[in-house]
């Protein structure tokens, strides 16, 4: 459940950036906690998003604003990254966002998250292996 917050965050995320109109309702509590709680624009992350999906590094607001919505999620917790949500969040969002997996989306699930399961703890953190696990999921034929 809190790997689909997260995913819902990041899918409503995209679709601003394709210029949809996304209701209210499809904001989850934890993005809206957090949005509220940091005070910041519904939109910080998703007018960020490039054609690609990547997100720009050093942006401060963005980056708190996924930070908490890790944490409310359970995805990062005491400031570790939780594998198993994070997997989740993997095979349920971004590989169906990027159109790829079909059968072969548990063994795609595994390669980025093995390969993305980036230690750092800068702030730049969940930016970085988003953009990780994008660039692994876009590789993948």
């Amino acid at each position: 459940m809190r790997t689909r917050i997260f995913g819902v965050f990041l899918l409503v995320s995209t679709a601003q950036v394709l210029s949809l109109e996304v209701p209210d309702q499809y904001f989850t509590e934890h993005s809206l906690k957090c949005i509220a709680k940091l005070n910041v624009d519904k939109q910080i992350v998703g007018k960020h998003f490039d054609d690609s999906l990547h997100l720009p590094k050093g942006i401060k607001e963005m980056n708190n604003a996924l930070e908490c919505v890790a944490a409310e999620s359970g995805i990062i917790k005491d400031d570790t990254l939780n594998i198993d949500l994070l997997k989740i969040h993997v095979r349920n969002t971004l590989i169906p966002l990027l159109g790829k997996g079909g059968s072969n989306s548990d063994e795609l699930t595994e390669k980025a998250v093995r390969e993305c399961k980036l230690d750092a703890k800068d702030c730049d953190r969940i930016v970085a292996i988003h953009n990780c696990i994008i660039d692994v999921i876009t590789e993948c034929e």
